[in-house]
């Protein structure tokens, strides 16, 4: 073989074993998993292919938070790395399942930029462990979720054995839900008004159907409104039909959306200065905002409520009922009462 070509040939060699393991000076070898949005890898190993980590104060760290130093003990063996991405708006479910006679714990953190391993973490955007907290117990599976917003980001994942164990059999896997961009607004949206009565409950009949679809994307879960969180964004993923009313003075309002037996809706309503018609989503940059959804999953005919209340100043309430994941059309009743305080 010619020496030009030999060179060439190392050097493709020595890229693919790079690109499956990555060494750090003075940490624990480390495997990419490449994960695709929307589902799951699972890989199998074993503590024994990593090694043992000279320090675990970083774990500890203010800016770190992955474990105290009083579960240093569960942390002491070998450390088995995996590295991987999370794209922005994205949930990352990450399980460890050890041999039923293995002892092992989990930790993963995030982090932009240039990848940071253990011992020398300084920082990271957020880090979950799980463990058991001293007590052995072989064969206990371990889980930790993180989460990605606005920003996607490196993900470090470390299987550890406790102090003692260098060696033990798992499987990693790893599931890893992103969601669709945003389809982007067409026209503005239309606003229902309603006329409340104090003292009395307005009932509307409403349809997903009349309304339309609204990018939740800088608005629903900024600080400046905190409707809801990004993760729950699928619950409003479909047609909002939006109503706006007033609340007077000295009252409190009650708003509930009941939804037929097979249609599934979230609810949300902005309190806005009085008088204000300009604010609609998407564009919202300050308000109070209360929601009803439902964390455990789709449930078709759940009625939701959201509740608000003044005492010296009368404020414009914006109602949104929006169809959960990306439903378009589907009957509903809406319930606005108003009463003194």
């Amino acid at each position: 073989m010619r020496p030009a070509l030999f060179k060439i040939t190392a050097l493709f060699v020595f890229l693919i074993l790079f690109s499956a393991t990555v060494v750090q000076a003075g940490s624990p070898p480390v495997q990419q998993i490449n994960v695709e949005p929307n589902s799951s890898t699972a890989v199998r190993g074993n503590i024994m292919e990593g090694g043992s980590v000279s320090s675990l104060r970083w774990a500890e760290r203010s800016s770190v938070a992955c474990f105290p130093g009083t579960q240093f003990h569960s942390f002491q063996g070998n450390h088995l790395l995996y590295v991987t991405e999370i794209p922005p708006h994205s949930i990352m479910q990450i399980e460890m399942q050890p041999a039923a006679d293995v002892d092992l714990n989990l930790y993963a953190y995030q982090g932009g930029g240039q990848i940071q391993l253990p011992p020398d973490v300084t920082s990271v955007v957020s880090c979950e462990a799980s463990y058991n907290f001293g007590r052995p117990n072989p064969g206990e599976k371990q889980q930790v979720r993180l989460n990605a917003v606005g920003n996607g980001y490196t993900v470090v994942i470390g299987v550890a054995g406790p102090a003692g164990v260098t060696a033990g059999d798992f499987t990693l896997s790893i599931n890893l839900q992103t969601r669709e961009e945003e389809a982007p607004l067409v026209g503005t949206p239309s606003v229902q008004d309603v006329r409340s009565v104090s003292g009395e409950t307005v009932s509307i009949e409403g349809d997903l159907e009349s309304g339309q679809h609204i990018p939740l994307r800088g608005w629903a879960d900024s600080s400046q409104v905190a409707c809801f969180p990004a993760t729950q964004n699928d619950k409003y993923s479909g047609n909002h039909v939006l109503y706006r009313t007033q609340l007077p003075a000295n009252s409190t309002i009650k708003i509930t959306v009941s939804p037929d037996s097979d249609v599934d809706v979230s609810l949300y309503a902005l309190r806005l200065a009085n008088g204000d018609t300009e604010t609609i989503p998407p564009n919202v940059h300050s308000a109070v905002c209360e929601s009803s959804l439902n964390y455990q999953g789709s449930d078709p005919g759940k009625p939701h409520s959201v509740n608000f209340l003044t005492i010296r100043s009368p404020y414009t309430i914006l109602i949104g009922v929006a169809g959960s994941q990306g439903l378009e059309s589907g009957a509903f009743k809406l319930e606005i009462e108003v009463r003194p305080r």
